[in-house]
């Protein structure tokens, strides 16, 4: 079962828009250029979730749509326990740093910011789910999360969703994507890469250093042989 925005990117009509590595935050945010957003085609399979809230099968469960990390995302709340699966409209740890993901450690976030494409709508969606006040939480990233700790945390987020979770620049942070039942309608112009700029900045001093240090260590050595040839030490050389 998957929302109708979400359609088009499981029946193989659109690819999902491209992460956005200039979000900066770590490690796993700068590698995100190298993740697939390729289409899958489930046509055979997908089925529409009922426009009433219920979810087919699951009695006591209802889904909420919480759009921001993807146009169709949906998170799902049963009242009996107040346990609420929220899929990637906030996480436990912070996806974009390697250390986070590899240590698990425990922090409540927002959606991965390379993959999230409105903020505007990711802002609504963590609101939603916080005024629902669950129990207990699985997210698409981290551990499970409860009690005080959980309701505390993310109504903490939700408050300063802009100081916490969103980042200061990025594609997806200047313009969101516009998309409809089709897929993807417009996407934003990619931003100025700032890190990239600045290693390729290093990168081309390190190679013109490097390339003036081999032209006159040469010189030197070849005034150095002469010197050698005409029978004496020669006058010593200074490098510029």
């Amino acid at each position: 079962y998957a929302h109708r925005l979400e359609l088009p990117y499981l029946t193989g009509k659109s690819h999902y828009p491209p992460p956005d590595p200039t979000v900066g935050g770590g490690g796993m945010a700068r590698m995100s250029f190298l993740f697939p957003t390729n289409p899958i085609d489930i046509s055979d399979h997908i089925r529409i979730l009922p426009a009433d809230g219920t979810v087919p099968e699951l009695p006591g469960w209802r889904w909420y749509h919480t759009p921001g990390h993807s146009p169709g995302h949906v998170s799902f709340f049963r009242e009996r326990d107040r346990t609420l699966l929220s899929g990637d409209a906030f996480v436990s740890t912070n996806q974009a740093s390697v250390f986070s993901v590899a240590t698990q450690r425990e922090e409540i976030m927002g959606p991965p910011t390379y993959f999230t494409t409105d903020w505007g709508a990711a802002q609504k969606s963590v609101q939603l789910l916080a005024n629902l006040e669950p129990e207990h939480a699985g997210t698409g990233h981290g551990k499970p999360l409860h009690g005080a700790y959980l309701k505390k945390g993310l109504k903490l987020m939700a408050e300063h969703f802009n100081y916490i979770s969103k980042p200061d620049d990025g594609r997806y942070v200047r313009q969101a994507v516009v998309s409809d039942e089709q897929g993807i309608v417009k996407l934003p112009p990619p931003v100025p890469d700032k890190f990239m700029r600045a290693v390729a900045t290093g990168a081309v001093t390190l190679l013109i250093g490097t390339a003036l240090g081999i032209k006159y260590f040469r010189k030197y050595k070849e005034k150095e042989a002469k010197a050698s040839k005409e029978g004496g030490r020669g006058p010593r050389y200074d490098l510029p």
